[in-house]
């Protein structure tokens, strides 16, 4: 037979393998169970978006409904795996992502009216904590830190919004504040790690990671109004083109 007429009978072969793919993986993506957390990352997986006809209209709903099917695919953690077992395969190279690629919930709108603000849960007295091994073995479950871009030899840590730890951390303030009333003013300082600075807004997007700058002030927003939130993103912005951050993780150098 010759090459040709082996290229003409094998097409037909390959667009119905290819097809036969699609339509396995829309099948898993509809009947299969979709998880609610990530085992690899350690956090709860994008809810489906609640329906307003606002949300409908501005297109947020459609695209919360994107975020909400990638995010909870049956097997997305498994091809993420394999997506990144053939990267390892690709040889040197300049810029890569170190980790499970991700992405961050959608950050809420400031409006100024945040209704009831986050607190912690009551306490039960009748509740004993567990004590911890006095061996120094620790049993509870580690946790995986993904997400580092590496490019020209600099690590860029990147940032995933996460409601619920947010209100988490504005509630651990809110009854800082209580108790401190009268007593001392409270202030609030969030450090954006180095891949919300110095990486650009376009390439931040490329990578689907989130806006540390409006996380931030979410997060202020979420805070009794006597604490005091300490901005430092747009000041850490101006000076991009100095060693404010070290170059091996994200933490500030003493310019910083």
């Amino acid at each position: 037979m010759k090459q040709k007429d082996w290229e003409g009978s094998a097409s037909p072969v390959k667009l119905l393998l290819f097809f036969g793919i699609l339509a396995a993986l829309c099948i898993i993506g509809i009947l299969f169970p979709r998880p609610t957390e990530s085992e690899v990352e350690k956090r709860k997986l994008t809810e489906f978006p609640a329906f307003s006809w606002e949300s409908f209209w501005s297109g947020k709903w459609f695209s919360g409904i994107d975020t909400w099917y990638a995010d909870t695919y049956p097997l997305r953690e498994v091809l993420i795996a394999g997506n990144k077992a053939v990267q390892s395969l690709y040889g040197i190279r300049s810029n890569v992502i170190v980790g499970g690629e991700t992405q961050g919930e959608e950050i809420p709108d400031i409006d100024g009216n945040q209704g009831e603000l986050p607190t912690l849960p009551q306490e039960d007295p009748e509740q004993k904590n567990d004590e911890p091994p006095k061996d120094g073995n620790v049993s509870a479950d580690g946790e995986m830190i993904s997400g580092i871009y590496v490019s020209d030899n600099v690590g860029y840590g990147l940032y995933y919004f996460v409601q619920q730890n947010s209100d988490w951390y504005a509630a651990i303030l809110n009854e800082m504040n209580t108790r401190l009333a009268g007593k001392a003013q409270l202030y609030s300082l969030i450090a954006p790690i180095n891949g919300g600075v110095l990486l650009s807004d376009s390439l931040q997007k490329e990578l689907h990671i989130s806006d540390q700058r409006e996380s931030i002030r979410y997060i202020y927003s979420r805070m009794a109004a006597e604490i005091q939130g300490v901005e430092v993103f747009d000041a850490l912005r101006e000076h991009v083109d100095e060693y404010i951050y070290f170059h091996t993780d994200h933490h500030w150098t003493a310019l910083g």
